[in-house]
């Protein structure tokens, strides 16, 4: 995504392209999970497992659907708003105030599963959204319609996140866990590009 974005511009080739590459790690991942041990299968199915019959689960579902429909519309059309009068620029909003909005309901989903002793399936689900995320729905915005990248996006954030991806990995190729102390690391260096974000927007 640097190199992509280097130019200034996602075309919609380079967005097909990204699509392409989620299909394939999508792919990669199923294909994958086949050979996975019984002990990842069972706490899957664990993690999956209800109470509810099958109509409460579809009236939570839609709940839920109609919930984030309109979230997302007020978030859409009042961020910018805020960000204006905290005198921030269109891509610090989204980077702060419309991230921050939007990662709650995977933070109260992180919470719940680790409370479950579920700790591996909240790397999963945060690695696969970030994922998602980059290919899946800046490359698809890309598809559509050739998509304009902030110079500040490739100098500073995306290497921020390629940063933090690696700070990540060795915490999890030993055990898949991240303890209380990595934990309070990855907070701080979360705090840290919070901060640095602030004093450039100066």
């Amino acid at each position: 995504m640097i190199a992509l974005g280097y130019d200034g511009v996602l075309s919609r080739v380079e967005g097909i392209a990204c699509l392409v590459a989620f299909l394939a790690v999508l792919v990669f991942a199923t294909m994958r999970s086949r050979s996975e041990s019984a002990e990842v299968k069972q706490k899957l199915t664990e993690y999956e497992a209800t109470d509810a019959g099958l109509g409460r689960n579809a009236l939570r579902f839609a709940i839920g659907a109609v919930a984030l429909y309109y979230g997302a519309f007020y978030v859409v059309k009042h961020a910018p708003l805020l960000g204006q009068a905290l005198g921030m620029t269109p891509l610090l909003t989204g980077l702060l105030i419309v991230a921050i909005g939007t990662a709650l309901p995977e933070v109260v989903t992180a919470a719940i599963a680790a409370r479950r002793g579920q700790g591996d399936i909240v790397a999963g689900h945060v690695i696969g959204s970030s994922v998602f995320n980059l290919l899946a729905i800046v490359g698809g915005m890309a598809a559509l319609r050739d998509l304009p990248i902030p110079a500040s996006f490739v100098r500073f954030e995306l290497p921020a996140a390629l940063a933090f991806s690696l700070l990540l990995y060795p915490m999890l190729r030993r055990d898949l866990h991240i303890s209380r102390g990595e934990g309070v690391v990855l907070v701080l260096a979360l705090v840290g590009w919070v901060v640095f974000e602030l004093l450039m927007m100066r």
